[in-house]
Order: C-alpha cells, then sequence, then structure tokens
C-alpha cells in the first residue's frame, strides 16, 4: 500500500507488518459494504485505509517504531504473553494456587478448599494488566506492578566540563534530559571553576571519586583542581591534598589490598609508569610499584580480572600485567593482546571476564573478551569507524551503554548473549548526538538522579 513510506531500518517491522495487514483487511471490509458501482463510497474506504497504514509503525506517522506510536499493535497488551508484568502477575498468582491447594490437602472438605481456592485465583487474575481489571496494562488499580526494567536498572550521569561549558547530563537506554541541579565545585582564589579535562571515576567507600581536572597557572601559582567526590547533587573536593591525574595517560582502579591492609584507589600514571595508593585522604607513603612496561593511553580505567588489577595494552603496546597481592606486577606473554596496539579504549568487567571495546584508533573495530586466559573477539563496534575516546557503563542487566568519543557521538547501546560469547550494538537513534564528549565522567547512579 505504501511501500515508498516505510521505514526498513525500523526496529518494529513485524508489528508494522501485522498493523499493515489489518488495515488492508478494514479496507476490504469496507469496500464490501459499498453499494455496487458506488467509486465515492470505495475512494472512501480506500483514504482511510491509507491513513490507517500511514499511523502503523514504521510507516510515516511512526517511522522509528512504536515509541509514542498510538498504533494498537504498540499498546502494551497487544501480546499479553510478551508483557512482562502480564506474565509476572499470572506467575505470581499462580504460585499463590500451587500453596493454597497445597494447603488442602490437610483439610476435611478438601475438595470445598480447592474449589476456594481456584475462585480466589480467578478473581485475582482479572486484577493483572493486560486482563479485565487492567484492560490497558500497568499501573492498574488492584495490582501493584513492579518497576520498570529502565527504573530497576538505573541511568548514567555524564559530566564533561573543559573550555566550553556542558550541562551534566543524565541517559538510559531511552530518555535523556539536562534538566539536573547537579552543581559543580568552585575553587581557587578568583572562584575558578573545577574543569575535568579528561575524566574518570571510580566507586570507592560507596562514594563516586572523579579525578582528571587539570593543574591551572593562577597569576603565577599553579593550582590542582582534584580529586572531586559526587556527593548527592553536588561535586565537592575532597579532603586532603589537592593533586592532578591524567585519565588519558593514565587510569584509576580498585587496589584489593595494600599489604594485607584495607583496600585502596589505584592511580596509574601512564607517563611516569608507576602506581600509587589513595585512600580517599592522600597519596600514600610508599614504593612506586612499577609495571614492567608503559601503559599510557589506557582509556582512564583499570579493570578487575581474576580479582587482580590489570594493565592491557596502551599507545604502542599491546602486553598484558596484573597486580599482584605482593604487590608486583607480572606480564602475561601469553596474554598479548591480539589486535595490535591499543589506546584510549573503554572496558567492562565482571564474572564474565574483561571486555574491551576499540578506542581512538579507526582501524581497530573489533570487540574482544579475556576469559579463562584467552581472548575471543566477540563482535564489532556499531555504527561508523570514528575516533573514540568513550566511556562504556554495565547496567545490571548486562547492557553497556557507551558515551561519548572525539568525534560528534551517539550513544550505542550493546547487549551480550547469554553466555557472553557475542555482543551486539546498536545506535540509540532516537537520543541526541554528544558533541566532544571525550572522556567524561560516566557514573551509574538511580534513574530520576538530581532531576529538577
Amino acid at each position: 500500500m505504501h511501500p515508498l513510506r516505510l521505514n526498513e531500518t525500523c526496529t518494529d517491522l513485524e508489528l508494522g507488518e501485522i498493523c499493515t495487514s489489518h488495515c488492508a483487511d478494514e479496507i476490504s471490509k469496507c469496500m464490501a459494504e459499498c453499494p455496487p458501482g458506488d467509486v465515492s463510497c470505495e475512494n472512501i474506504c480506500i483514504r482511510d485505509g491509507f491513513t490507517c497504514v500511514d499511523g502503523c509503525p514504521c510507516n510515516i506517522d511512526c517511522p522509528t517504531g512504536c515509541q509514542d506510536c498510538p498504533a494498537f499493535v504498540c499498546s502494551a497488551c497487544f501480546s499479553p504473553e510478551n508483557n512482562e508484568d502480564h506474565v509476572n502477575c499470572i506467575e505470581f498468582f499462580g504460585n499463590e494456587l500451587s500453596k493454597c491447594t497445597k494447603n488442602c490437602e490437610n483439610e476435611l472438605f478438601r475438595s470445598l478448599c480447592q474449589d476456594q481456592c481456584d475462585q480466589e485465583y480467578f478473581i485475582n487474575i482479572e486484577t493483572c494488566p493486560c486482563e479485565p481489571g487492567c484492560p490497558d496494562g500497568c499501573p492498574c488499580p488492584n495490582y501493584e506492578c513492579e518497576e520498570s526494567s529502565l527504573e530497576k536498572h538505573g541511568a548514567v550521569l555524564v559530566l564533561k566540563r573543559f573550555r566550553i561549558p556542558r550541562k551534566p547530563v543524565l541517559v538510559n537506554f531511552e530518555s535523556f534530559t539536562t534538566d539536573l541541579s547537579v552543581s559543580w565545585y568552585n575553587n581557587g582564589p578568583e572562584n575558578h571553576q573545577y574543569y575535568p579535562l579528561d575524566g574518570c571515576s571510580v566507586l570507592y567507600k560507596d562514594k563516586n571519586y572523579l579525578f582528571g581536572g587539570y593543574t591551572a597557572n593562577i597569576n603565577g601559582t599553579l593550582i590542582s583542581y582534584g580529586p572531586h567526590i559526587l556527593d548527592g547533587c553536588d561535586i565537592v573536593k575532597a579532603e586532603g591534598v589537592s593533586f592532578y591525574h591524567d585519565c588519558d595517560l593514565g587510569s584509576v582502579g580498585y587496589l584489593p589490598t595494600v599489604d594485607d591492609k584495607e583496600a585502596y584507589i589505584m592511580l596509574y600514571d601512564g607517563e611516569m609508569n608507576n602506581v600509587q595508593a589513595y585512600d580517599g585522604h592522600a597519596i600514600l607513603e610508599a614504593e612506586f610499584w612499577a609495571p614492567n612496561k608503559y601503559h599510557s593511553n589506557t582509556g582512564g580505567h583499570i579493570p578487575i580480572y581474576k580479582e587482580k588489577p590489570i594493565l592491557i595494552g596502551g599507545m604502542s603496546e599491546n602486553s598484558v600485567e596484573t597486580f599482584s597481592l605482593k604487590n608486583e606486577w607480572t606480564e602475561h606473554e601469553d596474554l598479548v593482546f591480539p589486535d595490535g596496539d591499543i589506546e584510549s579504549y573503554t572496558t567492562v568487567w565482571g564474572d564474565f571476564g574483561v571486555v574491551v571495546f576499540p578506542g581512538k584508533s579507526r582501524s581497530n573495530e573489533k570487540i574482544w573478551r579475556l576469559f579463562d586466559d584467552k581472548w575471543t573477539n566477540i563482535g564489532i563496534v556499531a555504527g561508523e569507524k570514528t575516533r573514540r575516546a568513550a566511556r562504556s557503563v554495565l547496567f545490571p542487566n548486562n547492557e553497556v551503554m557507551m558515551i561519548g568519543g572525539y568525534d560528534n557521538q551517539q550513544f550505542i547501546k550493546y547487549a551480550f548473549n547469554d553466555d557472553f560469547t557475542s555482543i551486539k550494538g546498536e545506535i540509540l537513534e532516537d537520543l541526541p548526538f554528544l558533541a566532544e564528549y571525550d572522556f567524561p565522567y560516566a557514573i551509574y547512579v538511580e534513574n530520576n538522579f538530581c532531576t529538577i
């Protein structure tokens, strides 16, 4: 019917086809009711049918699919068996029925007891999403729906403010806002603001510590603006010494133990090739734990692999080293990064190992996973080959959001398969570009964090 109007890159093509087929059936029914030879009636049927098709997902009125599309196929209850709230509700009351029936085994009037269980079950089922008591889905008047997946999985606070002021951003996989009450720290003799040149952060003792910034020369006086802490909706200066830690040349991570004492923040200086420990107040007086190779431009973060900090590659480097509890670095010749040198990359890690996404170089497009002491190519980056100096955030549902880069970058969602042996990326077309957000802070927060 409108073949040229269909957006073939739309993610809801199958629902669009169902809707279009429904519109075609409606045209046929309408024309069958027209008097023989009544061309005017037939034209009205065709016109209404075209309007119906235009309103289908992936067509002219809903080009991006079901998001904000009023078509019936986009309703939460069009396919109840695929509605998570409906499925959870049916399962919950099914379990309650099983418990109730089991309790009837010891009742004198067992059959009557079971009848009462069944009756209560059917009454409860009608309150579920997509059932008669809640036909449009959550929220429901007599059933407490669970939090949506986005509400459960949170969002990312994105901060970048160097030279050009940029508003803090709160983003999840479907929404984006700059209407936040996050304030930047003011410091210095002339109230100069904290400008994070290349930002990186680490969660330490339930607080997000922010590193980066730069050392300003104000009237001949050098002033360092870091580190800082995200304290509620404010960015405040951390107690103790001020120092500058480069989050492009260097990285930060979590140091499990130092001489069998409590954990610290690990600061790796890729230019000087040394590691220091920071306790939230001061750099500890200890020897510099120098890796065997220079790992500059490693992307700002030090992953944990098999409970040890690990340094992977860097500028003109592809070696891999882990930090042991004996406060020494061990180079692993059998774990050399397989795709040549890699710089300014981004990583996520967990029980699935360490996953490395390409960085600045346009020639690198493969995504690699280190697991069980073996590197495996599990996918390629989504979108065009651009210079990325991005951040990646792992959500609790094991989806990854890629944020920022040197060039104008779109947000990208990556999803693993069940056993983490492959990963696919999807550009989030409905979210805006981020202009020159290279090495931004990207901090996992609650879904409505500091919104106005």
